[in-house]
């Protein structure tokens, strides 16, 4: 990083390139093509499973972190604080910076090129300020930019508020993949997103492959897994500005996650693991709520807010979540999966990702309702091939398909898109 600034304040593009080039990683050994991706937690969970389950791509990831230092060194305070994602491509905004940001770009992605042999760049969301003048260098300079969207599950029905969302973007790369049809349609009706029929293609979720080996196994013991959920991250597409649900909504939060820690101070033969989001005020928030209410230590209790996913939900028999990808997994992996209900609150809209498909999913409406599910539980929710049915539309619905071959198609897409760039390059020569 000390290199990246000092680079920035001599004005030395190709020593910021070989200042990003020491700092990249490489996600696998060897590939026909070479991707630079821009890292991100979340996102770097697909690069991983289109290195695994792919064999023909090199995957190099560069942090998002040290593009964002590049440049926040072009805008002063004020700009920084107004060049939103929401605001970046408004009419005259913030000029200057994005002209000499642009222009550093144009000399320095040459010369990283040159250095990592990357064939194309690959990022997981369309938003990202300092990712926007890349994909115009990358296109002025025949590099394809591809985003692999990292955002595509919703609920059924709350496309037009998302849509809102997202009007504000404007994509300039070569090759938008997603996850399932409904955020694909989201980005091609808007006429300003940059998002074609033609320059769009549905992959599923690469990082789900992983999951689908595991659901033919059983964990040997009961073990309750909970994916903690913190209620304001649900306001703004479930409650948005209605106090009185807000307030419900908070109020529930806290009591199903008390339920789910008496839970454990009452059945010290059970595991039970919370795991929170990585940043503090999560696993702060659950830790509140023990403190508060729980004055005696729980020994079979864990709250965590790190850990490899996988494994959880391996030595899981019970996961419990709410509308994140983890309830996905869950019933991937044919474990039993419980929610808080939601539907007194919201009875006029849908509120989570099962309204189709109510009988994938154990609603605890009461702290009763929870321990009776957790004590019964024997298996997922696939018992017969009715069920089976059900699972399998569920995730085309969510994913696209269910076959856990997302990755091998994203890389496909990927590698024809470095192809027809080639070609294009030939025709020019």
């Amino acid at each position: 990083m000390v290199v990246i600034k000092a680079s920035l304040f001599l004005k030395l593009p190709e020593l910021t390139a070989a200042a990003l080039a020491i700092m990249a990683d490489s996600v696998n050994d060897s590939g026909d093509f070479t991707v630079l991706c821009i890292g991100r937690s979340v996102f770097i969970n697909d690069v991983k499973a289109l290195a695994t389950f792919g064999n023909k791509v090199k995957y190099i990831v560069i942090s998002k972190e040290y593009f964002g230092k590049i440049f926040h060194h072009f805008f002063d305070r004020y700009d920084l604080k107004t060049l939103t994602e929401k605001t970046y491509h408004n009419p005259g905004f913030c000029l200057e910076g994005k002209r000499e940001y642009n222009a550093y770009l144009f000399h320095l992605l040459p010369v990283l090129k040159r250095l990592l042999g990357f064939d194309a760049m690959l990022s997981g969301n369309f938003g990202y300020q300092e990712q926007q003048e890349i994909e115009e260098v990358s296109t002025q300079q025949n590099i394809p930019f591809i985003i692999l969207h990292k955002e595509g599950l919703i609920t059924p029905g709350s496309e037009a508020g998302w849509a809102g969302i997202y009007s504000f973007y404007k994509f300039r790369g070569a090759k938008a993949l997603f996850y399932n049809r409904r955020m694909k349609d989201i980005y091609c009706g808007l006429s300003s997103s940059g998002v074609t029929e033609k320059n769009s293609k549905i992959v599923g979720m690469p990082r789900l492959d992983f999951y689908f080996p595991m659901a033919k196994s059983k964990p040997t013991r009961k073990q309750v897994l909970f994916f903690s959920f913190y209620s304001d991250d649900k306001m703004q597409w479930l409650a948005k500005e209605n106090e009185s649900q807000v307030r419900q909504i908070r109020q529930r939060s806290d009591d199903f996650h008390k339920w789910v820690v008496k839970f454990a101070a009452n059945h010290p033969d059970i595991p039970v693991i919370i795991k929170t989001k990585m940043s503090s005020h999560y696993i702060q928030y659950v830790q509140g709520i023990i403190n508060d209410n729980f004055k005696q230590a729980i020994s079979n209790l864990t709250v965590i807010n790190v850990g490899e996913i996988i494994d959880l939900i391996n030595n899981a028999s019970v996961v419990i979540g709410f509308n994140s990808t983890t309830c996905l997994k869950a019933i991937v992996t044919n474990r039993l999966l419980i929610s808080p209900y939601l539907g007194d609150i919201f009875s006029d809209k849908s509120w989570d990702y099962f309204g189709e498909f109510p009988e994938l999913v154990n609603y605890a409406k009461t702290e009763a309702d929870l321990t009776k599910l957790i004590m019964n539980s024997a298996s997922g929710p696939v018992s017969d091939s009715q069920g089976e049915k059900r699972k399998v539309d569920f995730l085309n619905d969510m994913v696209f398909n269910s076959d856990g071959q997302a990755s091998r198609r994203a890389e496909l897409e990927i590698i024809n898109t470095i192809q027809e760039y080639k070609n294009k390059e030939h025709e020019i020569n």
